[in-house]
């Protein structure tokens, strides 16, 4: 029996807390959720610390951990749901047997080092980052609990970022293999409808959790708020994220997608010019019939037409267009507070000698 395959934050910590009890997983979160958000204010009530004072960074915190073992997931029984459809776009079927999909998969996504580099270097901004502007709680023990759920927070972004670079170059390196573009496919972005779908769910997650992280990083109660902005770079490093969460996975099959468009496009542009000189040869000949001819080149050119139409209009970036705009205004309305905040300091920096 083949082991399951598991992504590194479900082996080293889901499978031990989600997986053993008979429920789905989504609604298992929900109920974890519901308990935390319990524990946190019977604490915050018993050491006399008002919960709705302090509500939004505590709620962005339980929100990110829980969303992320959703994500997780999510993206892992599509991945194990996929890897069949993924083969399937190989030309060579020499490439197939050879099972190279499974290779790329357990050496790009379920590998565990590149989890555990990224945690540590995670964790150790994050140390740095706590250092400059602490954290403040109007009670010594809320305030230590605080510090070690940053740490755990930080360290489930750090296999959610893990994750991400996972799959990145998972699709970097499946692009370099003989991939079978369909540029008629009927899920209008050439058969690659799959590989999108991955990189879908991955913005969904980079682009929810920068929402949930930087309004936490927003309303976190620093110690020393004169140098909060620390805590804000982390927005910027999300919204760096998020955009090449979007982008990078899926640049080389955009690029491979366009070229066969623009290369289809350039065999129909002769077609045109054959129909058009087979009507005027033929209208000079005694048995032409206007009407006839007429009626049999307008079916042609609407044949052709429907082609030319159906292909300028394949998505050449193996997403949804509405997402990449909603991702659009995402990343650009954190990016207006950024500039709202520290707008006056950066332009006196700049301008003001």
């Amino acid at each position: 029996m083949e082991k399951k395959k598991l992504l590194p934050l479900e082996r080293y910590l889901l499978r031990w807390i989600i997986y053993p009890i008979p429920l789905p997983y989504i609604i298992t979160v929900l109920l974890y959720l519901s308990l935390e958000f319990t524990i946190i204010w019977w604490i915050l009530e018993k050491e006399n610390v008002p919960f709705w004072e302090y509500s939004i960074p505590i709620s962005c915190g339980l929100l990110a951990v829980n969303s992320i073992a959703i994500f997780t997931i999510n993206l892992s029984n599509l991945l194990k749901n996929s890897t069949k459809a993924l083969q399937n776009m190989l030309n060579d079927e020499e490439t197939e047997k050879k099972g190279i999909v499974n290779d790329l998969l357990e050496r790009n996504i379920y590998n565990s080092v590149i989890p555990i580099v990224i945690l540590i270097i995670i964790l150790t901004l994050s140390a740095l980052t706590f250092l400059k502007t602490g954290i403040f709680f109007p009670s010594s023990l809320v305030t230590i609990l605080a510090y070690i759920a940053s740490f755990l927070i930080m360290a489930f972004l750090a296999f959610s970022i893990a994750m991400g670079i996972g799959i990145w170059k998972f699709i970097y390196e499946f692009r370099k293999l003989p991939i079978k573009i369909q540029i008629l496919h009927p899920d209008n972005m050439g058969g690659l409808k799959k590989v999108g779908e991955i990189g879908l769910r991955l913005s969904y997650m980079t682009s929810w959790l920068m929402i949930i992280y930087s309004i936490g990083a927003i309303y976190t109660p620093y110690k020393n708020i004169a140098v909060k902005y620390y805590g804000h770079l982390w927005i910027i490093f999300a919204i760096i994220f998020v955009v090449a969460s979007f982008f990078l996975p899926s640049f080389s099959f955009h690029k491979a997608l366009k070229q066969e468009k623009e290369k289809v496009l350039d065999h129909l542009s002769p077609i045109y010019d054959l129909v058009l000189k087979q009507f005027l040869k033929r209208s000079i000949q005694q048995d032409f019939n206007w009407n006839i001819e007429a009626e049999t080149i307008q079916k042609l050119v609407n044949i052709l037409k429907f082609f030319e139409d159906k292909i300028e209009n394949i998505n050449v970036w193996p997403y949804s267009r509405p997402f990449i705009r909603l991702g659009v205004i995402v990343a650009s309305q954190v990016l207006v507070f950024l500039l709202q905040q520290y707008g006056s300091h950066l332009s006196q920096y700049l301008f003001v000698k």
